[in-house]
């Protein structure tokens, strides 16, 4: 069992409401898991292998659906990752290919 150890922490009310919306919402199970769960988010966050880079990406719900297709129509999120690896990837292969054409010219 992992060891626990109970704190105590003064938050502004508003952002207190927000965190009881999410509790009330069904996003979180109650406060204390929602204050937890952002705890780990940032410790992991800030402990990230340095080889990666964290993107946060807000995307408008009507562009994004899930696998039920709830929440959009046009595009789900594994589609989405897949399209922003594919970018990323093609320009990373672009970039490597230019470099290689540069060296070549020099020489």
């Amino acid at each position: 069992m992992v060891e626990e150890k109970r704190i105590t922490v003064r938050l502004p009310l508003s952002l207190v409401d927000e965190i009881q919306n999410l509790v009330d919402t069904g996003e979180f199970e109650s406060m204390s898991d929602v204050v937890r769960r952002a705890l780990v988010y940032l410790t992991e966050s800030r402990t990230a292998k340095k080889e990666y880079v964290k993107v946060d990406l807000l995307i408008p719900k009507k562009i994004v659906s899930d696998s039920d297709g709830k929440i959009g129509t046009s595009i789900t999120l594994d589609d989405l990752a897949s399209l922003v690896l594919d970018r990323m990837n093609s320009r990373v292969a672009r970039d490597a290919i230019k470099k290689i054409v540069n060296e070549e010219n020099i020489k």
